[in-house]
């Protein structure tokens, strides 16, 4: 199970993908099975609604790069200064329900 914003949560649709930043408490939860094979569904939810569906083989971690091709970096009001934050892909091709 995935908490989403009411944003993301109505604008994922059949066939599309969304990414996210894998923060700390995101990696502790997505890795809690200790291989992604484990996992059969990916289940979004937001106020009292969710969407099921199925968690794809070819999901992915990446580093996402600028139009430069330099990686991205954010800054971290907790560390105070750029950090670089992996993404996961999700890919959402067959509803479960």
């Amino acid at each position: 199970m995935l908490p989403v914003s009411e944003r993301l949560f109505n604008a994922v649709t059949l066939n599309s993908s969304f990414s996210i930043p894998l923060t700390e408490t995101i990696s502790e939860t997505l890795f809690s099975l200790d291989c992604l094979a484990n996992y059969r569904a990916l289940t979004l939810v937001c106020n009292n609604r969710a969407k099921c569906f199925a968690f794809e083989s070819d999901n992915e971690y990446y580093l996402p790069h600028d139009e430069n091709g330099n990686i991205k970096s954010v800054f971290s009001n907790f560390r105070g200064r750029n950090i670089v934050l992996e993404h996961f892909r999700f890919k959402l091709r067959t509803r479960i329900s």
